[in-house]
This record gives C-alpha cells, sequence and structure tokens, in this order.
C-alpha cells in the first residue's frame, strides 16, 4: 500500500527529463542565432540601399541646377537633404568631370558580417545609375550585388 500512495504522490519532473529539455533549447539556439544574425544583416543592407536610393532625385536636381555633382561638406548634405543614418556614414564624392559622382552609405556599427562594408551608388556623367556593395553577396538585396 505504500508503494502506490508513493507514486500517486510523486509530482515534477525527472533530472534526464530536465536534462533533454535544456538539450533541445541548446540545440534551437544554434540553430537560431546564425539565422538572426543573416536576418539582422540583409536588413542592414537593405536598409542602406534604401537610403542611398531615396537620395537620388535630390541629387539629381542639383546636378541640373549646379552642372555637377555634389561636394562632401555638410552645408551640401543639408541642402541636397542627407539625414546622417544612426549605423554609418555618407560621403559624397564628384567624379573629375561632368556631373558623375558615388554616393557611398559606409557602416561604423551594426552585426559583425556588415560592421566596415559599404554601400555604393555611382551616378555616371550620362545620368545612369548603378548599386554595387562590399558586404556578401548573400546579405545584399537583388538591386544591388555584393562580392
Amino acid at each position: 500500500m505504500k508503494g502506490i500512495n508513493q507514486i500517486k504522490n510523486a509530482k515534477g519532473f525527472t533530472l534526464i527529463e530536465l536534462l533533454i529539455v535544456v538539450a533541445i533549447i541548446g540545440i534551437l539556439a544554434a540553430i537560431a542565432i546564425p539565422q538572426y544574425q543573416t536576418y539582422v544583416a540583409k536588413a542592414d543592407v537593405a536598409s542602406a540601399v534604401q537610403t542611398l536610393t531615396a537620395t537620388k532625385s535630390p541629387i539629381e536636381s542639383y546636378v541640373l541646377t549646379e552642372g555637377t555633382f555634389p561636394a562632401n561638406t555638410d552645408a551640401v548634405k543639408a541642402i541636397v537633404g542627407i539625414n546622417v543614418p544612426s549605423n554609418g556614414t555618407i560621403t559624397l564624392a564628384p567624379a573629375a568631370a561632368g556631373g558623375g559622382g558615388t554616393i557611398a552609405f559606409g557602416f561604423t556599427n551594426g552585426g559583425p558580417d556588415v560592421t566596415s562594408k559599404t554601400v555604393t551608388l555611382t551616378r555616371t556623367a550620362t545620368g545612369s545609375w548603378s548599386c554595387a556593395t562590399t558586404a556578401s553577396n548573400d546579405f545584399a538585396p537583388k538591386s544591388c550585388p555584393g562580392v
């Protein structure tokens, strides 16, 4: 009789059950963390491309009115309407002649996969734009190929 009462009163988890749960959580974490870092890197690069793409129209207007690509000064950036992003810097680099130049977004912080990488939009003197990034092609959008 005493053995039956002990079984009825037994509550809780055994040590082996707890160890199995901890092992399952560890396996899930080992899979989820790299996937999350990949997702964050893709989002960072896509955000940089969008930030630079938003500056194309104001730069086109500047080139049409001034005849040259804007210089990399804070005053010109304010005229063109470039906001300073929180996770990087934007630099403008006019070409030697004509209205060509580049807009570069350099990551200063973020995930380890994108820190110190750049996204660059390049304008030719004829007005066509191209995009490239030094981030891995795994993180780059299709419109802006990576390395």
